[in-house]
Order: C-alpha cells, then structure tokens, then sequence
C-alpha cells in the first residue's frame, strides 16, 4: 500500500510540475498576443488621423475662401454704401427745393432695394458653395475611414466561403376540394 500511496504521490507531483511549466507559457503568451493586438490597432489608427488631419486642411481652406469672399462682399456693400451716401448729399446740396429731394428719394430707394436683393443672392450663393464643399469633404472623409484598407480586403478573400442561413421552409395546408 505504501508503494501505491508513493506511485499516486509521484504522479501528483508530475502533474503538478507539467501544469506549473504550462501556466508558466501561458502568461507570456497571452502578453504576447495582448501586444500583437494592441500594435494592430495602433496601426490601424494611422488611417483615421491622416484622414482628419487632411479633412482639417482641407476644411480650413475652405472656411479661409469663404471668409475671403463674404469679406471681399462685404467690402463691395460697404463701399457702395457710402458711394450712394455721397451721391445723396450731393443731390441735396444742389436741390433747389423738397420737391427735388424727395423726387431723388424715391429713385434712390427702388435702387438699394435691388442692390441688397443682388448682394443677398450673392451671399447665398457663396454659402451654397461653402455648404457642398463642406458635404463633399465630410463625404470623402466617411468614406475613407469607413472602407477597409486595401490589406483587409486580401485577407477577407481568403477567409473562405460563407456559409448560408438555414431558411425555414412554410408548410402550406392544401384544401381538399369535395
């Protein structure tokens, strides 16, 4: 009985040592595949920030042109304004009565009434513009952070053929004509 209890005693112990060598491989395993994945990612992340960084470049030259020509409209009302502005007080000072200030008025104000319709338009427009350029970056973006690299595609091939869902079939119940 002694000999059995030292056999079952020394198998214990070789179990124990070979199970021990095993989880000793195992956490450095583990770590590695840990790190494998992690520099996946990482990685994976050079895309996305290419993509934000030239989606920021290229947005900044877009708001930087639409600035540039709200600013340049700007500078074309300001400066018509004050053309008009002019151009009224030179029509006072040589009026030689209401009649003739008045009768100015009213052309004046017909006028400017069309000069800010045009300018209006004219900011839209360039709105419009800032709009599909604006949708058309963010567009360009979604689509190359969203399409896998060219990589993935390769090796989506090669994952083998899929395999189709099972579909139940209806049983239909057949009338029976008498």
């Amino acid at each position: 009985m002694a000999s059995k209890a030292k056999k079952l005693v020394k198998e214990q112990v070789e179990f124990a040592g070979e199970q021990a060598r095993l989880l000793r491989a195992a956490p450095g395993r583990l770590v590695r595949r840990a790190a494998e994945k992690s520099a996946q990612r990482v990685k994976a992340l050079k895309r996305p920030a290419r993509v934000v960084t030239r989606t920021g470049v290229r947005l900044a030259l877009l708001s930087q042109e639409t600035v540039a020509n709200l600013l340049e409209l700007q500078l074309e009302v300001v400066t018509a304004a004050l053309t008009n502005a002019a151009a009224q007080l030179e029509r006072v000072a040589r009026a030689r009565g209401v009649r003739d200030v008045v009768g100015g008025q009213a052309a004046e104000i017909r006028a400017a009434r069309a000069r800010i319709a045009a300018d209006i338009a004219r900011v839209i427009a360039i709105l419009k513009r800032a709009g599909r350029g604006v949708r058309a970056v963010a567009t360009d973006a979604y689509a190359d952070v969203v399409k896998p690299p060219v990589e993935e595609l390769v090796t989506a091939r090669r994952a083998g053929p899929r395999r189709r869902a099972k579909r139940s079939m209806r049983k239909t119940a057949r009338r029976k004509s008498r």
